[in-house]
């Protein structure tokens, strides 16, 4: 679809040729204006089956430009953004005019998924990332 909501035919690049005006070209229609799963990389049959359960879920009319675009939000899932903190005070008076003092803070950040798996697209097709923030040691 076009942003006049028009259909947009899917030619065959396989079926290029020359067109009858010089430096032209031409191409056949895929039948029915689908790509036919037999001309899928074996790589992109498998990966497929990753978006079966995605189905368009925002409203929008099968073959308009808003069923295509911008047409799944998830209902569920989360990323949690725990941390870990911990601190270390140590005070002690050597005499009544000197004093020693050290103060450790260490925190840990890290980025994780929710109990009900991320939110958008399901795994592995969630663009999100998961992360650890921890300082190197050494």
């Amino acid at each position: 679809m076009n942003d006049r909501n028009q259909q947009l035919q899917v030619y065959d690049a396989a079926t290029t040729r020359p067109g009858s005006a010089a430096g032209t070209f031409v191409r056949d229609p895929f039948p029915g204006n689908q790509i036919p799963q037999a001309r899928f990389s074996a790589f992109s049959r498998q990966w497929m089956t990753f978006g079966q359960p995605v189905k368009p879920n925002r409203g929008g009319q099968p073959g308009t430009i808003d069923y295509l675009r911008n047409n799944y939000i998830a209902t569920g899932g989360s990323v949690l953004d725990p941390q870990t903190k911990g601190s270390l005070k140590f005070d002690h008076a050597i005499n009544s005019n000197h004093r020693l003092g050290f103060f450790a803070n260490i925190t840990k950040y890290f980025r994780e998924l929710g109990p009900g798996g991320p939110p958008g697209l399901p795994l592995p097709l969630w663009d999100g990332q998961l992360q650890t923030f921890e300082k190197p040691t050494g």
